[in-house]
């Protein structure tokens, strides 16, 4: 396959398109709204990669959007899930029917407020929409261009709203991603991303500034275990219970976050030794997005079956006294669509929306 648009290029589009040379593909298009990502990408002619998917430089192609898009089979959307219904806009006019799109990775209701976005923008009903439930890499940007990865997940759950959709997906990976599996339901996907989870308490409840030396929290790493000290890990613990009820009482399968790492990083998937330092260790973006896109949807969906999530809430208010922005692109029930929510839940479950 030849056209593959990738959609943003922060750590895992960069990460991706490095790994999609590496499996065989030819060169992706790449598009990032970052002049200083485009102007790197450009002047080395590809994006560097370092760690677990080899130290290269991977050729991609680095082009305008429209360009970048442009009767691409497949378009990966790359950038933050708060950002989704902007991009959804900007493709609208672009895509055509039969092309695909993937959400990498979707958060919670991902595909639904994506498509919805995209349709009200004029977009083709033609265009697949499917999303997957993590990024196939953990990794981190290094500087605009070169990608660090520490691990390759074994597994990464792919889901649209019908489930035809994420096959059709599938098929354009074909056997050079053994790792990409159907998930079974869109709305579980976005729910057993353990993201929220990892970041969230982290950031909020941050008792490692002063139970560790000053001198590390400047220093950038690739993973949040090192922020969940005891008091961290049961505010944490207390919200992945409260995600994995929640899961249950709408009919799905849950999925902890434990598990979802035991699964996704058996032995020989990530690194030997530390990785390299770089960046900051807490960053906005997982506020800004894990926020809006995971906290709300959650709470706005127990809400409207009746399910209590008190550690839940906790977090979702610290982070508006915080003076975090949990509304503009905030995923309620009432936003994502009561009707596109019913027709991927078991039958016979209500949504009871104020």
């Amino acid at each position: 396959m030849t056209s593959i648009a990738i959609v943003g290029c922060g750590a895992a589009g960069s990460a991706l398109a490095a790994d999609l040379s590496r499996r065989g593909f030819a060169p992706p298009r790449v598009f990032d709204r970052d002049d200083d990502v485009m102007a790197a990408l450009v002047a080395t002619g590809g994006v560097v990669s370092r760690g677990m998917i080899g130290d290269r430089i991977a050729p991609v192609r680095a082009l305008p959007l429209a360009d970048c898009v442009d009767g691409a089979v497949l378009v990966v959307v790359a950038v933050t899930a708060d950002r989704h219904e902007e991009v959804a806009q900007a493709l609208a006019p672009l895509l055509r029917p039969g092309q695909r799109v993937l959400l990498y990775c979707g958060y919670v209701a991902g595909c639904l407020w994506f498509r919805r976005a995209f349709l009200a923008a004029g977009g083709s009903a033609g265009v697949v929409i499917v999303e997957a439930a993590n990024t196939l890499h953990l990794c981190g940007l290094v500087r605009p261009g070169e990608v660090f990865v520490s691990a390759v997940k074994a597994w990464l759950e792919i889901t649209g709203s019908d489930p035809d959709d994420a096959q059709a997906v599938l098929e354009l990976f074909g056997p050079a991603f053994s790792e990409f599996a159907a998930g079974a339901n869109c709305l579980e996907t976005g729910l057993i991303n353990p993201n929220p989870v990892g970041h969230l308490p982290a950031a909020v409840y941050n008792f490692a500034l002063f139970e560790e030396p000053a001198a590390r929290l400047n220093a950038g790493t690739l993973h949040f275990d090192e922020l969940h000290w005891p008091g961290v890990r049961a505010a944490a613990s207390a919200f992945d219970r409260e995600r994995c009820g929640l899961i249950a009482a709408l009919g799905l399968t849950p999925m902890s976050r434990p598990d979802f790492n035991a699964r996704s990083y058996p032995p020989g998937s990530r690194m030997v030794g530390e990785p390299p330092r770089f960046g900051g260790k807490l960053l906005l973006r997982h506020v800004h997005e894990d926020g809006p896109c995971a906290l709300v949807p959650m709470l706005s969906l127990a809400e409207a079956i009746g399910f209590a999530m008190p550690a839940t809430r906790a977090l979702a208010t610290a982070l508006r006294l915080l003076g975090v922005d949990l509304d503009t692109h905030g995923r309620s029930v009432a936003r994502i669509g009561p009707s596109a929510l019913c027709a991927v839940l078991p039958a016979g479950l209500r949504l009871e929306t104020p």
